[in-house]
């Protein structure tokens, strides 16, 4: 079992606790006394892991929170700047970018069938399912380039909903 001690720069009540983490989950679930389980969390983890300054929030982070860009022999070369929390809102902001942009290009279209316009309505249709790569929506969720996305538009022809799946069940009949 890891030992307790009063380190220098600890307040008083407060208490260091050095052993293997397994030791300190297991120390922490058999607390009686009243301080809290969270202020041991804290002082085990500022003690044990390395700590980084996010460069877009300017908030500390253990090193681990942040990506690997570089990964040799399986060694961990660089680490990203941007803390988990504000990739995750960085992604989510360029997605939903891309999203706007993508029913924006939509409502230029209408359906090659009928004429339906409204972009809400309209399907993009692979003429050759050979040469499908992702469907249109997959790819905005997955943050696909617009350069990208344009050339898989490129394979489509746009329906209206309806007629999508009027050819789609006529496919099926026919094989």
């Amino acid at each position: 079992m890891g030992k307790l001690g009063n380190p220098p720069g600890l307040e008083p009540g407060e208490r260091w606790f050095e052993s293997s983490l397994s030791d300190y989950l297991n120390f922490i679930k058999g607390i009686s006394n009243n301080m809290s389980k969270y202020r041991y969390r804290i002082i085990y983890m500022e003690t044990i892991m390395e700590m980084r300054t996010c460069k877009y929030c300017s908030e500390d982070h253990p090193l681990e929170t942040y990506d690997v860009a570089v990964r040799k022999e399986g060694k961990i070369l660089y680490r990203r700047w941007r803390c988990t929390k504000c990739q995750t809102a960085s992604k989510r902001a360029r997605k939903h970018k891309l999203r706007e942009w993508f029913d924006e290009l939509k409502k230029t279209f209408e359906c090659k069938s009928c004429g339906e316009d409204k972009f809400y309505m309209l399907d993009l249709h692979h003429r050759d399912p050979k040469e499908k790569e992702i469907s249109l929506g997959d790819a905005v969720r997955r943050g696909w380039s617009k350069d990208r996305m344009m050339k898989e538009i490129k394979k489509c022809d746009v329906l209206c909903s309806n007629h999508h799946r009027e050819l789609h069940y006529e496919n099926k009949i026919t094989g």
